[in-house]
């Protein structure tokens, strides 16, 4: 929902361009819709229709969809599984979904090029996976920043004022510790050189009546 507050942001600006790319079109589509909503309840005109009234929409089912405004100002979706698309066009504003689920490849061949002619930005709201793909990148990119050029941020599920903490205290007791640190409170995590992770409580140490009707899992450990 936030990301789909700047795309609005920026669509009410005149003559502004604005990208918000996923690694689907329907994962693109979900901001894009938060954004229409804003747009359903904007109120400038004398008429009394809305700023979604006076704008151009086309949502075909499925694919890249398209707003524009009558000041001059625009937002498509893009793919990140079909890269060539994100190319021909300048933008202010790109509003990455769920950077944790593309490539950094994508990004700097094909995305970080759009911003340059029109001095633009870019967002990129999500929760981490593993420390492997464009969002762990760009954390790092902004760490270092010599520039000065980019800022992060980084909050747990709490941070959320609409979220209970009765359910994240649920979560906690209910997941694997390293998987809550990921989804809940914004940790990167590493699971590199792991096939699984085997918790102590999944140790077998001695053998379980009725062994025979259960699955096995046996496994070497060496403590050297």
């Amino acid at each position: 929902m936030a990301g789909g507050f700047e795309l609005f942001h920026m669509y009410m600006q005149p003559g502004t361009h604005s990208y918000c790319i996923a690694s689907s079109y329907e994962l693109a589509d979900k901001e894009l819709n938060h954004c229409l909503e804003m747009m359903a309840n904007c109120y400038i005109f004398d008429d009394g229709r809305s700023v979604h009234d006076h704008s151009r929409i086309l949502t075909p089912q499925k694919g890249k969809k398209l707003v524009e405004s009558p000041w001059g100002s625009w937002i498509q979706t893009r793919s990140a599984k079909h890269p060539d698309d994100i190319l021909g066009e300048e933008v202010d504003l790109v509003l990455l979904c769920e950077a944790s689920q593309m490539t950094v490849f994508v990004w700097e061949r094909y995305i970080l090029s759009r911003l340059g002619p029109r001095i633009g930005g870019m967002i990129a709201p999500s929760t981490a996976k593993g420390d492997g793909h464009l969002l762990r990148h760009l954390f790092k990119m902004a760490e270092e920043n010599p520039d000065n050029e980019w800022e992060k941020w980084q909050w747990t599920t709490l941070a959320n004022p609409y979220y209970s903490k009765e359910e994240y205290e649920k979560n906690r007791r209910r997941m694997d510790a390293t998987l809550f640190a990921e989804q809940f409170e914004g940790k990167f995590v590493s699971i590199r050189g792991k096939v699984f992770e085997i918790l102590p409580t999944f140790v077998i140490t001695g053998i379980p009546q009725e062994y025979e009707n259960r699955p096995v899992f046996v496994s070497m450990c060496s403590k050297v």
